[in-house]
């Protein structure tokens, strides 16, 4: 599922972010594809990438049987 989110970063940087439930950031990152598509793509490969990060810290953090 992450390695498509990168890739949905790429070709709809818009829908990366809303599928890593960040709604605000979503606004945030059309508007940053109004000015240009390198900054929305950047912009939602970061979030992804934190996106990541926070269910990988999510995983370790839970308890163990």
């Amino acid at each position: 599922m992450i390695n498509l989110l990168y890739f949905l970063a790429i070709i709809c940087p818009p829908l990366a972010v809303l599928l890593c439930r960040r709604y605000a950031a979503a606004l945030l990152c059309c508007l940053c594809l109004i000015v240009f598509w390198v900054p929305g793509i950047i912009f939602a490969w970061l979030i992804v990438r934190d996106y990541k990060q926070e269910r990988f810290l999510k995983m370790l953090r839970a308890p163990r049987p």
